[in-house]
């Protein structure tokens, strides 16, 4: 959502909206809320580290390390770093992500959480739906309400076509923002599926979120899939409960599973199809532009940590392609440290 601010626009992503629904809730409710599940101390104090360190650093480093060339699709490729205002509004984003750890963590208790991931399964399978609406309108000619669905404030990549396949975006700015999306939405729907809930719901949310994954032809997220597939598929076969006819009725269930991915690669145009998708997406990645486009931005990266000492050029300031690229140039080593502290911290329990 575009956000007017003394004559600037900013996004603002919906989450941050609900951040002020979660407050003005707390405050009506008062102590009455029963706290439970609470994270780990040590998980809340690392991640206050980092917040601390990031905005530090977004002041104190392009002092120390002026001049050192950083990547920004805002600024240019290898500019100068020099102090100025136009990454301070990261800081307002860090922030408010700060804020909303702290709601989930202290303020919301767990069935408030489970729902949470209920509608955040929910507007994944939205998207997927949509995603599925604007292949077919590119392939049939039906209207697409771009003006409506892509409200952002930058660049949006509409659907265009790769060696011949579709690549839809859906709602997002691109692509690659959307299979993001329905990767952690469909590790929920799977997860939910694995433990023992074969809701007819479940399986649909899985299914069409996996649809909707596969439209946006990305290459990490059907990296993402594989090993979401992998991993299901282990825990499935490998995780043994119950009597050991019950583990051959597992096996069994998987064959129609099987049997129909034979049936797919014997249909000649169907393997062939397979594998061009395949050779596209993954297989013959980086032959393309894109790959090095955004391998360059990751050299560009770790070039920007290393010339700040491993201390970073400062929270927001610079970009890569990558996520661990753009933590260490951003943050450097003392940060990218607390902040996978804080993941194992919080996961560990898990």
């Amino acid at each position: 959502v575009n956000v007017g601010l003394g004559g600037v626009e900013i996004g603002v992503g919906p989450c941050y909206f609900l951040l002020l629904l979660a407050i003005a809730k707390g405050i009506k409710t008062g102590k009455k809320r029963q706290q439970s599940n609470n994270p780990p101390v040590s998980a809340t104090v690392l991640i206050t580290s980092f917040v601390l360190y990031a905005v530090a650093s977004a002041f104190i480093c392009p002092f120390l390390f002026k001049g050192v060339l950083i990547s920004n699709p805002k600024l240019g490729i290898d500019v100068p770093l020099e102090l100025g205002t136009g990454h301070l509004n990261q800081l307002v984003y860090l922030s408010m992500s700060f804020c909303l750890y702290l709601v989930a963590a202290y303020g919301t208790s767990p069935a408030e959480l489970t729902k949470s991931l209920n509608w955040f399964i929910g507007g994944a399978v939205l998207a997927s739906f949509i995603a599925m609406y604007q292949f077919d309108s590119m392939k049939s000619g039906l209207p697409f309400p771009s003006e409506y669905l892509h409200t952002g404030n930058y660049a949006i990549f509409e659907a265009y076509e790769i060696d011949g396949f579709p690549r839809m975006d859906s709602t997002f700015t691109e692509a690659s923002a959307a299979a993001f999306t329905f990767t952690v939405a469909l590790a929920l729907a799977l997860w939910r599926l694995l433990s023992g809930n074969l809701a007819l719901k479940n399986v649909t949310n899985a299914a069409v979120i996996l649809i909707g994954l596969l439209l946006t032809l990305s290459t990490t997220g059907y990296i993402c899939l594989i090993y979401l597939g992998l991993v299901a598929a282990a825990i499935y076969l490998f995780r043994w409960k119950g009597r050991p006819e019950l583990r051959v009725t597992k096996l069994l269930l998987g064959l129609p599973i099987l049997l129909t991915i034979f049936i797919l690669f014997g249909i000649t145009d169907v393997r062939e199809s397979i594998v061009k998708l395949a050779h596209t997406v993954l297989l013959d990645k980086t032959q393309s532009s894109s790959y090095t486009d955004r391998t360059q931005m990751n050299v560009n990266a770790f070039k920007t940590a290393g010339e700040t000492d491993l201390c970073g050029a400062g929270w927001g300031i610079t970009r890569a392609s990558s996520f661990i690229p753009t933590v260490l140039a951003n943050v450097g080593l003392p940060g990218f440290t607390l902040f996978f502290a804080f993941c194992f911290t919080l996961l560990k329990p898990a």
